[in-house]
């Protein structure tokens, strides 16, 4: 690799940045992507993994363009045709299917680990250069602001010059403090408590998502008959109680949770494994876009996980940049410019409503204060009842 002739140098190599790194290299782009920790292990561990990603139809489609998706192992998916959200306290209930004459599913439930995987795969097999473990120490933004290339500074492997930084490193991204930009940020007051148990009662290929006191329980098939990952998102001061309760209790309080009379089935916890936490937070950068710096990702933007859309929101960036990016070349400064300017307030645009989005529906289900009740009653009434809207709020989630 020349160093000093690099289109992309992806910062990160997680699911996004990983994807990012494919996607542009099979663009035609010179791409070195810098990732801090050890690459994945070439194949999954047998213990599954407690952080997953519901991925939608549109997103599964584009990782298929990209060769990714062939190194994915699919013995570890969760396959859902058909979701069910319903209101804990009042038991109105949604159910969504997917349109089977377009797609086979709305979507899959896959284990972070098992995407990133698959991108690895794809990094060694399609030319990308790694460098890991490293991180980017400096970058020379004013370099880039007279139209040369930016050079940065990595911890391991010195100075590269590139074009365009891809800053796909996370929530607490290195790259865009570097790069001087500003983030608003808002806790929930909740924390998201992830498990795998198993269910007795549970309708088939079915995505799960109850409404309870305090915050919203997904529950999402895992691929083995009975087995949901829960994604159960917990008041911080009843934290520490259900993090370290006994299992059988767990199990109790997760039932009482997410069962109601009226839905026709009842859940069972019929096994629980162990728990961890991560908190909840609203996230946005204020540009996506500033000088040499490209945001995708969780360095982008941050959004609450009641309808997994954290991971669909990140590879919609990449999709979106690669798309704007087509048959571009550098010596049109002009044409590049305005690539990422419509790439900057689209994927804003898109980021700022599913936050808000998000932020709303948690807002209106989380507790019981008289003026809402009769609110989630209609909202959810409303959804059922009207197909267009439906099919929209299908559109909205990707699938």
């Amino acid at each position: 690799m020349v160093w000093n002739e690099l289109d992309f140098v992806v910062a990160g190599g997680g699911m996004v940045g990983a994807s990012a790194a494919v996607a542009l290299t099979r663009q035609g782009r010179r791409v070195a992507m810098v990732e801090r920790s050890a690459p994945p292990d070439a194949h999954m561990p047998a213990d599954r993994q407690l952080r997953v990603s519901a991925l939608s139809w549109t997103n599964i489609r584009w990782l298929q363009t990209q060769g990714i998706w062939a190194h994915v192992d699919k013995n570890r998916l969760g396959i859902y045709r058909h979701m069910r959200v319903w209101d804990a306290r009042s038991g109105r209930q949604l159910q969504f299917s997917a349109d089977f004459s377009r797609q086979p599913a709305l979507g899959v439930i896959i284990e972070n680990q098992n995407l990133r995987q698959a991108a690895w795969q794809c990094l060694t097999d399609g030319g990308v250069e790694v460098l890991v473990p490293d991180c980017i120490d400096k970058l020379d933004m004013e370099r880039a602001s007279r139209g040369r290339r930016a050079q940065i500074k990595t911890r391991a492997n010195g100075v590269l010059s590139t074009h365009r930084v891809l800053a796909a490193d996370g929530s607490a991204s290195a790259t865009r403090q570097l790069a001087g930009i500003e983030v608003s940020a808002f806790s929930y007051g909740q924390e998201g408590i992830v498990t795998y148990v198993t269910l007795e009662g549970a309708p088939e290929e079915t995505a799960m998502q109850a409404f309870a006191p305090g915050g919203p329980v997904g529950m999402l098939p895992a691929g083995k008959p009975g087995l949901f990952s829960i994604v159960w998102s917990v008041p911080d001061a009843q934290v520490e109680a259900l993090l370290h309760c006994a299992d059988d209790v767990f199990g109790q309080r997760l039932e009482e949770a997410i069962n109601h009379p009226s839905l026709g089935f009842s859940l069972k916890v019929i096994a629980s494994h162990p728990r961890a936490v991560f908190p909840l937070r609203k996230q946005l950068a204020a540009t996506f876009v500033s000088g040499p710096v490209v945001l995708a990702g969780d360095a982008a933007h941050v959004v609450h996980p009641l309808a997994g859309q954290g991971v669909n929101l990140g590879l919609q960036d990449i999709a979106a940049l690669v798309r704007e990016m087509q048959g571009i070349s550098w010596r049109h400064a002009d044409e590049v410019a305005l690539a990422l300017r419509r790439y900057a307030r689209q994927r804003l645009s898109q980021a700022k409503e599913a936050a808000e989005l998000m932020s709303l529906i948690n807002h209106v289900f989380r507790d019981d204060a008289h003026i809402k009740s009769p609110v989630r009653n209609l909202a959810l009434q409303a959804v059922q009842s009207l197909s267009p809207l439906k099919h929209w709020l299908m559109r909205q989630a990707g699938s």
